[in-house]
């Protein structure tokens, strides 16, 4: 490339000069993204039966180090990991189903009244028919 510029040959230098530096900032490129892969996957660290989540920034706030177990049936409490008790996983289980059925039975309330209201908009002639929403039996 010094010969190049010597000799007064400036279209090729130029063109050497462009090359050597698009491999350096590929290659620099490439270490970078390594880099934040490592880092995205170095976010959660496995200790033993516990997984440390480590600090992390979401929606613009920054969220503290989390620590959860990776077994079921366990938890974390005062640092430790300690067994919830089998009659508090049948209560959660039990009041996890009730939840569901009210969040089925409320669907299917607010789904009767969206109906009931479309029909009343296309009777006084406001909107056109919607025969999109299904039909709850």
């Amino acid at each position: 490339m010094l010969k190049e510029i010597l000799t007064g040959k400036f279209n090729q230098s130029s063109k050497i000069l462009k090359e050597r530096l698009s491999i350096l900032f590929q290659n620099k490129l490439d270490e970078m993204k390594k880099s934040i892969k490592k880092i995205i996957e170095g976010n959660i660290l496995r200790q033993g039966r516990v997984e440390l989540i480590r600090r992390r920034i979401r929606n613009g706030k920054l969220q503290k180090n989390i620590r959860r177990p990776v077994a079921k049936g366990f938890t974390v409490r005062g640092g430790k990991l300690t067994r919830i008790p089998a009659a508090k996983l049948i209560r959660l289980k039990i009041i996890q189903k009730r939840a569901a059925r009210k969040r089925r039975v409320k669907m299917a309330q607010s789904l009767r009244k969206r109906k009931i209201s479309i029909k009343k908009r296309s009777a006084l002639g406001l909107k056109e028919h919607y025969n999109g929403l299904r039909d709850n039996k």
